[in-house]
């Protein structure tokens, strides 16, 4: 017999959990972390991503004192371990990827400039400074004993030249090509001649329009120290917005030029340093420096300059010679970026 009763069924609003919200808030950083940690500086929005880590963490940051405010603690407690492991995830070290040895005439020359000197005897100070247009105030620097320093983009060559005067040392100007800005390095010292030929060798570096690179190889003398094989960096930054879909590629390239090189010198006693133009969650350009057998110095963040800096895109790299003592963020007097000091000293006394 047929029911004389209907029972109405009224349809509910759908309700997330706080323990599926805060799944969810879990999931999502940490997701998107890996995403970006295995794509890499592979693709243009991955490489925009890690640049913009510190707005992301701003956001998320944001996100998690609303929720507390809002007293949702499950998903707030989600989405705060969820940022951190993301976070971790992107600093995971790279793989060390070896890169090829170059051979050649001007291979064994090179090798021979860098084995033969004697062993580094004592700690060296360097300096790196990335500038803008304008000339740079070098003061504070002045009165901080530096040995070695590297200035990207300098426009005022007799500022370099009046520094070395002063160190009792040698300035070498790098003019500006088409594909890079003019750079300057001042040594405690002098500039050797590799092989009695030439004091600098040009590293080139892949380029398109409007891009800004270069390597300069060279071996200073500093003074009490000894001679090392030093190489002066900039890599690509990028240019018109047309070109940054390969700029990330462009940059990685370069460091695996970088790193034969640095392998091909015999990289003990190697020192890199200048402006590397990309955070150092790009872990590919690490990796081929890491298969050379160099190590990066933990320096601070050098850029913006006017606040607390949030990316250390002018950084150090040295070989198993040198061990790092101690890094300094100066005062960039204006700049953009701020100068970056580091001392390195000989690991052991047969520093080969």
């Amino acid at each position: 017999m047929q029911s004389r009763y209907h029972y109405a069924v009224h349809a509910s609003p759908a309700h997330t959990s706080p323990v599926q919200q805060a799944v969810c808030l879990l999931l999502a950083p940490v997701f998107l972390g890996a995403l970006v940690a295995w794509v890499g500086a592979r693709a243009a929005w991955a490489a925009v991503l890690l640049w913009a880590e510190p707005i992301v963490l701003f956001l998320l940051l944001y996100a998690l004192a609303w929720l507390l405010w809002e007293r949702k603690l499950l998903p707030a407690l989600g989405l705060g371990l969820g940022g951190l492991i993301g976070g971790a995830i992107l600093r995971v070290p790279p793989n060390a990827v070896q890169p090829a040895e170059q051979s050649g005439s001007w291979a064994e020359a090179l090798r021979g400039c860098t084995k033969l000197p004697d062993p580094v005897r004592q700690p060296i100070r360097v300096l790196t400074w990335t500038l803008d247009d304008r000339a740079p105030v070098l003061s504070e620097i002045q009165q901080r004993d530096v040995d070695l320093a590297i200035l990207v983009g300098l426009n005022a060559p007799s500022v370099a030249e009046a520094w070395a005067k002063e160190l009792r040392g040698e300035a070498m100007v790098i003019p500006a090509t088409d594909s890079s800005e003019q750079m300057a390095l001042v040594v405690r010292g002098a500039f050797q001649y590799c092989g009695g030929r030439v004091d600098q060798w040009d590293i080139p570096l892949p380029t398109r329009a409007g891009e800004r690179a270069r390597a300069v190889l060279t071996f200073p003398e500093v003074q009490g120290a000894g001679v090392l094989p030093f190489v002066a960096v900039q890599l690509p930054k990028p240019g018109a917005v047309t070109t940054w879909g390969g700029w990330s590629e462009r940059v990685v390239q370069s460091s695996e030029t970088i790193g034969a090189l640095s392998r091909t010198l015999g990289p003990s006693r190697v020192v890199i340093a200048g402006d590397f133009s990309t955070p150092r969650t790009f872990r590919e350009v690490a990796a081929p420096l890491l298969g050379a057998g160099l190590h990066e110095v933990d320096i601070p963040a050098s850029w913006p300059a006017p606040i607390f800096g949030l990316h250390a895109l002018d950084r150090v790299w040295a070989g198993s010679a040198w061990r790092p003592l101690a890094a300094w963020r100066l005062d960039a007097h204006g700049h953009s970026r701020a100068p970056v000091m580091v001392d390195l000293a000989p690991a052991y006394a047969q520093a080969r």
